[in-house]
This record gives C-alpha cells, structure tokens and sequence, in this order.
C-alpha cells in the first residue's frame, strides 16, 4: 500500500507534464523563427563535418544532427522537440525528487504539478533553442547535488558532474556553475568529514570540467584567434557597449579599425538610438559586427568589443546598472511573443524579475541569519540559492537586453525555494501559536 501511496504523486505530475506537452506541442508546433534557431540549425552542419562553430556551443547541434540521423531530414526537427519534451516530463518527476527532500510531500507535489502545467516552463520545447534543455538539465544538476551531498552518495555525484559537463557544452553561460561547485564543495571537503570522499569527487569533477572547458576555448583560439568558448558572448559584449555608446575609436590601436569603428559610430550614432530589442536595433548591430569581422576578423572583432572593459568598466558598470533597472518590471517568466495571446496573458500571474531579485536577496539574508545564530550552513539551501542567484546575476551582467529570458532556467530553482521559505514561516507560526 505504501508503494501505490508513493508512486502515485510521481504518476500525477507524469501525467499533467505529458498533458502540457502535449497542448504546447502540437498547439505551437515547431518554431524556428528566430536568429538563434537557424544558427544551430548551420551550427549542426559544420559539427557534422567534424568543424567546430565558434559561435555555437557543440551540445545542442550535436543532439540536432543525432535528431536528423534517427528520424531524417524531413522529421529532423519533429524529432528534436519530441525530444525536448520527453527530457521536461522527466525534470518534472526530478523537480519533484528534489522537492521531496527540502519539503513535505504535498507541498513538494503542488511544485512540480505548478512547473509541469505552468506555461513558461513547458513551451519551450517547441522552440529550436537551448531554453528547454537548460531549464530541464539544471533541475537535474540541482538535484543530484542535492542527493549526493545527503545521501553520501559518490554515484550522485559522477552522475553531477556529467550534467555538470554537458550544462557547460549546452551553454556558455552556465560556466558559473564552476565556481558555484569549487565553493560548495570546498566547504563541504573542509568542513565535513562525514562527506569528504562525496567532496573529493566532486572538487575533482569540477576541477575536470573547468579543463574541459578550457581545452575547448584553446580549440577555438587556434581556429579564430580569440580564447572564448562562444562568439555569442563576443557579439554580446558588443552590443552592450555600441548600445550605450562605450565604443569609442579612441580605444582602438590599429589606425584601420580604428578608422573603421569611427565611420560606423559616426553612420549610427554614438548610442544606438532604436529601442532596444526592436529589429531595427537588431539589424543595425548585426550589419556592424558582420562589417568589423569581415574586414578584420574575430580578433579584430574581438578588441572593438572588449575595449569598454578595458578602458571604460565605470561605466561598463553604469550599463549593467541601466540593464538591470529597466528589466525591474519584465516577467519572470516571459520574454518572446508567443502566438497564443492567451499564453502571453499569463505573465500577468507571475512576479516580475524585481520581485524575484527582492526574494532572491531576502532569502540570502535570512540564510545569512541561520548560520550566524546557529553556526550551521543548510548546505542544499545555500546550494540552491547560489545556483539560482549566480544565473540571474550572469544573465545580468553579459548579456545585453535578452537576459530576461536567460534567467528562466533558474526559476524553477527559485519557485522551490519560494515554497521552502513560505513552509518554514508557517511552521515557525504554528509552533508560536501553540506555544
């Protein structure tokens, strides 16, 4: 009886995660509008002539050419969003697992059905993007973590430090995971004893994937002569600086790019006026990095982009600043114009990313407070929380005005912990009530 009783929440939110797909996928079929699609889509077709895309991370158009090697050319990317869903259904069971361990059941429950109905965590799938195994994979991660750490268990942690490894492959932006883990586990390798072999495997997997990491950029810095695991960052950093006039020609040595990135300052303007996000910006911007790079290449590319950086972090540091204001009020959960109005009509329900920053940090706070008056780190807590906080702030920092959407892997994280805090107020007043 135990058993039914036990398999029955994970059977549920199996059921409501394959109905969700099922609406979203057949509802919104495959998307492959926008710019980021179509360059997986070459990405994958220089990966299967064993050439590496420095623009592209290699997971994601290694899984569209396994996608197009089992179910064909025609069905390729049927396939692919099949696919997307399938590992979604699984993250929910896995969101639930991990809800388990941090909650009671029936709150844990009411978590994982919120995340496998929610709209913003399911459509993703549909779209030839890494969102929806980004947002899949770092439930995953978080919680075999979470079980390696409380079960001592090595197994958990290979199986973390191989989703550790593939995270990084599936996008750049993950790279704060590195840190992130060296920090949590370093702790844990020094202050546990009960846990140092778990920690020892798990520094070491780190240490290996932070290897990996750079081989890959040395990879492509004898291809293109810069050091970066993606030009997507480049061409971020980029934007970032044209948008809120950072580039200046004065900061170029070379007298021809300098000349070069004077013209185009001068045709644009010193601050790309267009609002940002519109296609006009976006075609403007595009035309100058393809105009720089045909010219002068990526190292050429690469100097005009990190010049803000170096001759300007004041206010590199102002433009992050300005970033981060006006995505106050954005949805936590919707970034893209969906062409189902009633799907973009749920934003409404959701917090805007101020409210999650305002969590974000209350909770930091209030974990701050526990290990000052008790001396004791809740380790999965504090876990959770860098790994939610450290995508967002990445997101903030590198990645002009989409960051909005790059944080959507870290809410599911973010609702969890949401739930936590709100149970353990609620017990903390049950218990001064009875007292």
């Amino acid at each position: 009886m135990k058993a039914v009783d036990l398999r029955r929440p994970y059977l549920a939110v199996a059921l409501l995660a394959v109905g969700s797909s099922l609406v979203y996928g057949f509802g919104l079929g495959v998307l492959v509008t926008f710019t980021d699609s179509r360059s997986y889509l070459a990405a994958m077709e220089r990966l299967v002539v064993c050439e590496i895309d420095v623009t592209r991370t290699p997971l994601y158009p290694a899984i569209l050419a396994l996608a197009r090697a089992v179910f064909g050319q025609t069905a390729m990317l049927g396939g692919a969003v099949a696919l997307q869903y399938a590992v979604f259904v699984a993250s929910a069971l896995g969101l639930l697992a991990l809800g388990r361990r941090l909650l009671p059941a029936r709150w844990a429950f009411w978590v994982a059905a919120a995340y496998a109905v929610v709209p913003f965590f399911a459509f993703w799938g549909s779209l030839i993007l890494t969102e929806s195994l980004a947002i899949s994979g770092l439930v995953f991660f978080v919680h075999a973590t979470v079980a390696a750490y409380q079960d001592r268990a090595w197994r958990w942690a290979l199986w973390g430090v191989v989703l550790l490894a593939l995270l990084l492959l599936l996008r750049p932006s993950f790279v704060y995971l590195l840190p992130v883990g060296l920090l949590a586990w370093g702790y844990a390798l020094v202050a546990d004893c009960s846990r140092r072999w778990v920690a020892a495997v798990w520094v070491a997997g780190v240490l290996l994937c932070g290897c990996m990491q750079w081989a890959y950029a040395k990879a492509i810095e004898s291809q293109c002569g810069v050091f970066t695991t993606s030009r997507v960052s480049i061409i971020n950093h980029y934007c970032i600086g044209r948008m809120h006039g950072l580039i200046s020609p004065t900061h170029i040595d070379d007298p021809a790019l300098r000349t070069l990135v004077d013209s185009l300052v001068v045709a644009n303007g010193v601050r790309i006026s267009p609002p940002e996000g519109s296609a006009e910006w976006w075609e403007v911007l595009t035309c100058e990095w393809k105009l720089i790079q045909s010219r002068h290449g990526d190292v050429g590319f690469h100097t005009v982009a990190s010049a803000p950086l170096r001759h300007n972090p004041v206010g590199w540091i102002k433009a992050v600043g300005g970033r981060f204001y006006r995505c106050w009020h954005s949805s936590a959960m919707a970034d893209y114009t969906i062409t189902w109005s009633w799907v973009s009509g749920f934003a409404l329900l959701f917090p805007t990313l101020g409210n999650v920053w305002t969590f974000v940090v209350a909770y930091g706070l209030a974990l701050a407070v526990v290990v000052i008056r008790r001396r004791r780190l809740p380790w999965a807590s504090a876990f959770m929380w860098l790994a939610a906080v450290g995508l967002m702030a990445v997101a903030v920092v590198g990645a002009m005005a989409e960051w909005p959407r790059l944080c959507v892997p870290a809410m599911p994280i973010a609702l969890l912990l949401f739930a936590h805090s709100v149970h353990r107020v609620l017990a903390r007043a049950a218990t001064c009530s009875k007292q």
